[in-house]
């Protein structure tokens, strides 16, 4: 699906396909694929990772914090700023069990050195 012909984005026709969203509405934002959406270094790390884990784990990458997490009852508005921090970040890969796909173990990538 070529974005330079018309306003839909692949994720808008995929969500329009799905019935969850209207591509015809003029007020709804056209959605597009975030290019890349993994660094050279981060697809290397998931094939090695891949190929370490075999058949322990399945391997899920970018996942967000928030999909992770959950408050039983925020009591404090510090609560909800916090839930909207969690909304914005996500774990590099997070390995899954292989037949409940409960998550197991979050990886996170430094992919510059420490500042001391």
């Amino acid at each position: 699906m070529s974005t330079t012909n018309n306003r839909q984005g692949c994720v808008s026709g995929f969500l329009s396909w799905l019935g969850l969203i209207r591509t015809s509405d003029p007020d709804h934002p056209s959605l597009q694929m975030q290019e890349p959406f993994l660094t050279d270094e981060q697809v290397r790390f998931y094939h090695a990772l891949r190929s370490a884990v075999k058949d322990w784990a399945v391997v899920c990458p970018k996942v967000g914090v928030i999909q992770l997490t959950a408050v039983a009852k925020p009591r404090r508005s510090g609560d909800i700023a916090r839930l909207e921090q969690l909304a914005g970040l996500s774990i590099d890969f997070v390995l899954c069990d292989h037949q409940t796909l409960r998550p197991l173990l979050g990886v996170l990538l430094q992919l510059s050195p420490v500042q001391s």
